[in-house]
């Protein structure tokens, strides 16, 4: 009798297991379109690009992943007195993004000292590397996109950039990326979404030939609602906040340093589901140089997902 109700709590705590166990199932199979920041997915690099120390980060996205020319998609940490060595972006558009800690960026040869809640761009031909110079570890996110698709090939320059000065005011392009910096423009009902949105004073949108990125407030409620592109591919990261994010038909709960990406005739949309703001990078890359998004709205705000 006591081996019976012994295989009975057994076999009841295994099913309570099974039944509230959706997360880690979702996350082993991750949908196609969707990246989540998990640190424990994080790999080990070694002076990159001839820096010092040992980055960690991971590719949430790849060149396989999109048709357009975007190349990857990345976040992890720069430990403390570690650093990305300087190199030239040879045939790449490049956009750091610092979600936590401080950091001096070298970008063509001078150094400034950039703070969380900034974007670093780094264009086509121009030099940049990122040292940590703090006890803490900073977290960053970084996309790339190539001049032919799926060729990447920087230049190291031989420089850990830990032993540079950093000047006042910071001699070079950055983007604060800030929820409070967006209240003076903003769009109502974004693809048919719900409530109103807050764009950036600031994009790279003048920096990089082919491809804009800029931050995107989401007061709590709000949306972009579903829609599809058939010329243009985007990634929606998170950098601050949390989010209910939908692509092709799959909703998935997210939170800081996840994203998700449309792929050309993809469909997409993001809903703050929370009490609290959300921030967003957006970032969208067109198929067809000049052509505009050409969105086609697909009567969904999201929020009953």
């Amino acid at each position: 009798m006591e081996k019976r109700i012994v295989y009975c709590i057994t076999l009841l705590f295994a099913m309570l297991l099974l039944s509230t166990g959706t997360g880690v199932t979702q996350n082993q199979s991750m949908p196609k379109g969707f990246a989540f920041n998990n640190p424990s997915d994080y790999s080990d690099y070694p002076n990159l690009h001839g820096g010092k120390g040992i980055i960690k980060y991971v590719e949430g996205f790849g060149p396989d992943d999109f048709k357009t020319n975007y190349h990857f998609l990345r976040t992890g940490i720069i430990p403390p007195k570690s650093s990305i060595g300087e190199y030239r972006a040879v045939d790449s558009d490049e956009l750091f993004i610092i979600m936590s800690g401080l950091v001096y960026v070298t970008v063509n040869g001078r150094t400034g000292r950039i703070a969380a809640g900034s974007m670093v761009p780094c264009g086509m031909g121009e030099t940049i590397g990122i040292y940590n110079p703090t006890a803490w570890d900073v977290s960053f996110a970084w996309i790339a996109t190539a001049d032919r698709k799926g060729k990447y090939n920087p230049v190291d320059l031989g420089n850990d950039v830990a032993d540079r000065n950093y000047e006042t005011p910071c001699p070079f392009t950055w983007i604060p990326i800030e929820y409070g910096n967006y209240r003076t423009y903003g769009k109502s009902h974004a693809h048919e979404g719900q409530g109103f949105l807050f764009n950036t004073l600031g994009s790279t949108g003048s920096y990089f030939t082919k491809w804009r990125a800029f931050p995107i407030g989401f007061p709590p409620g709000s949306s972009i609602g579903y829609h599809r592109h058939t010329v243009i591919e985007e990634i929606y990261f998170i950098a601050s906040g949390k989010a209910r994010g939908t692509v092709n038909n799959i909703t998935m709960d997210m939170q800081a340093g996840d994203s998700i990406i449309c792929p050309l005739g993809g469909e997409h949309g993001m809903y703050n589901n929370t009490t609290d703001d959300l921030l967003i990078i957006f970032s969208g890359l067109s198929s067809i140089p000049g052509r505009k998004m050409e969105p086609i709205n697909l009567g969904d705000d999201l929020t009953k997902r």
